[in-house]
């Protein structure tokens, strides 16, 4: 079983932001922040990227280049 090294996310908000963290501090390399393109999110985005020393990105840039993506979006 391939370990896993880098772990990107999808969202942005609390749930992301407390487990990218989390991760980091453990040794995981954060690779992505995948947000909205809209103003808002993208600076949520920005703000955690800059935070766990990953990219920020869109859904339509992001190269998922990554061991694991954790999907960390409201299910509405």
């Amino acid at each position: 079983m391939k370990q896993i090294k880098t772990i990107s996310f999808v969202g942005s908000g609390a749930l992301a932001s407390a487990l990218a963290k989390l991760l980091q501090a453990e040794g995981l390399t954060i690779g992505e922040i995948v947000a909205r393109p809209a103003p808002a999110s993208q600076r949520k985005a920005r703000a955690l990227a800059r935070a766990v020393d990953a990219a920020a990105t869109t859904a339509e840039n992001a190269n998922f280049n990554c061991d694991l993506l954790w999907l960390a979006v409201p299910d509405e």
